[in-house]
Formats: structure tokens, sequence, C-alpha cells
């Protein structure tokens, strides 16, 4: 059986509101690309790909796609209840939400419909909370191997 205190991650109040928040966001963020997965599902059980170079990215692609959204919530749940697995999960999940353009604060982009401030803005600034999540993810998770070890 495994040690909850082992497992569990101790953080500050103001840091444990951020990852609520994260993972609130991560859970709107797959809620908003389910769409996307079923589709990505559809087109590689419905078309067959030749395994050519295109053929190999474009199946790469629709295999990778699903998974890292299928991890978003599994992401989400580890944040919100603590566990220091997610940060791992978050690190390695990290560059292929960039490459695919899945960020947890990628709902700026429906604001660009009500005010005309412009994509690339919005993509910036979205772009920049990222980075933002991802200094504090790293200043917790080092803050939380000092305190345990």
């Amino acid at each position: 059986m495994i040690d909850n205190a082992k497992t569990k991650h101790t953080m500050n109040p103001h840091t444990l509101n951020f990852y609520s928040l994260s993972s609130l966001l991560d859970l709107l963020l797959f809620l908003r690309v389910l769409p996307i997965l079923y589709n990505s599902i559809k087109i590689l059980l419905l078309k067959h790909l030749f395994l050519t170079k295109l053929g190999w990215i474009l199946f790469s692609f629709y295999i990778l796609h699903p998974l890292v959204i299928l991890t978003i919530p599994v992401l989400a749940y580890g944040f919100y209840s603590r566990k220091k697995w997610a940060f791992w999960l978050y690190y390695a999940q990290l560059p292929f939400r960039y490459s695919f353009v899945l960020l947890s604060f990628g709902f700026l982009f429906y604001l660009e419909s009500f005010i005309s401030i412009g994509f690339y803005p919005l993509f910036y600034f979205a772009v920049g909370l990222e980075i933002v999540r991802l200094l504090v993810t790293i200043r917790e998770h080092v803050r939380g191997k000092r305190n345990s070890g």
C-alpha cells in the first residue's frame, strides 16, 4: 500500500490556489479539445495511412495528440490532489502541449471575438502565462524536494 504522506506534496496556500486554478483550466482545456480527440481517433481508425515519411509523421501525430489530450485530466487530478507524480507528468507533457498548442490558458483565444486585440497578442499572453506556470511548477517541485529530504 502506498503511503499518502510520501506521494503528497505540501504547498503553501497561495500555490495551492494556483494549482487548483491550473487543474480547473486543464479540465476546461480537455472539454474544449474533446471534439479534436474524437476526430483524431476517427481518422486513425477509419483511414489507412501509408507508411511513408509523411505517413509516419501523420501516424505519430494521430497517436501522440490523443494521448496528450487523454493525459490532461490525469494531470489535473494529480495537481488537485497534490501528487508528486503530477510534476513529472507535467514536464513530460509540456513539449507536446506546446507543439500541439494545447495551452491551459488557451481560453483567452475566445476573447478575440469580444475585444479587437488580435490573435498574436493573445497568443503571446497565453504562452507567457504558461511560462509563469512552468516557473511556479519548477519552484514548487524544488521546494518540495528540499522539504522532503
